[in-house]
């Protein structure tokens, strides 16, 4: 699956669609319009990218320095290759946050 980086605008013009559907995603797609319209600093620029696969968007993934890496994917509509058979990874990244079960009040994995 290829990532793509892009600047703000086309960003958006890829990814804006699917992260209108979550409300979860309002930090990231209020980044990306404040960007398009206002770009950082050249010292601090910000990293903006997505993994795209056959059906399209698979990842968006936005990062303004200082802060963490924010990323997306609507992994319940789309079947995804694991690891393994034996199960998830159980990777651990600093200031990863998820969604918890049956809200969206984020919380430290």
């Amino acid at each position: 699956m290829p990532i793509t980086a892009y600047p703000a605008a086309a960003f958006l013009r890829d990814v804006q669609a699917l992260l209108e559907r979550e409300a979860a995603n309002n930090l990231m797609l209020g980044l990306a319009l404040r960007l398009a319209q206002l770009p950082a600093p050249a010292e601090n620029l910000p990293y903006l990218a997505a993994v795209h696969d056959d059906e399209g968007i698979a990842i968006a993934a936005l990062m303004t320095w200082p802060h963490n890496l924010a990323v997306y994917s609507d992994w319940s509509a789309r079947r995804v290759a694991g690891p393994s058979a034996a199960g998830p990874a159980r990777a651990r990244f600093p200031g990863a946050r998820r969604p918890r079960a049956g809200g969206l009040r984020p919380r430290l994995c």
